[in-house]
């Protein structure tokens, strides 16, 4: 997926289970760290949601991963995140 700088990024993710499952978010193979107001995870409507308000090409870059487990096992989905150059707006 890619994205230009500033943009925002809202990615859900469908995860079911019984039982409920733990999501876990992780960012280059480590758990991700959210900002509050800016890089925010949580789990809503059977999905697991990440959302960025304004994605930075210093640190919103690299390979995403859901995992999801429960007693009966696990699972994980990974995703690259590229962010390109500024957004450019143009006023007339």
């Amino acid at each position: 997926m890619t994205f230009s700088e500033g943009q925002p990024i809202n990615i859900r993710v469908p995860v079911s289970g019984h039982p409920a499952p733990r999501v876990t978010w992780l960012k280059d193979g480590h758990e991700l760290l959210t900002e509050a107001g800016r890089r925010e995870v949580w789990t809503e409507d059977q999905c697991a949601v990440l959302a960025v308000t304004r994605c930075q090409r210093t640190v919103d870059r690299g390979v995403y991963a859901v995992r999801v487990d429960n007693s009966l096992g696990a699972d994980e989905a990974s995703f690259t995140i590229d962010v390109t150059g500024e957004l450019l707006v143009f006023f007339q």
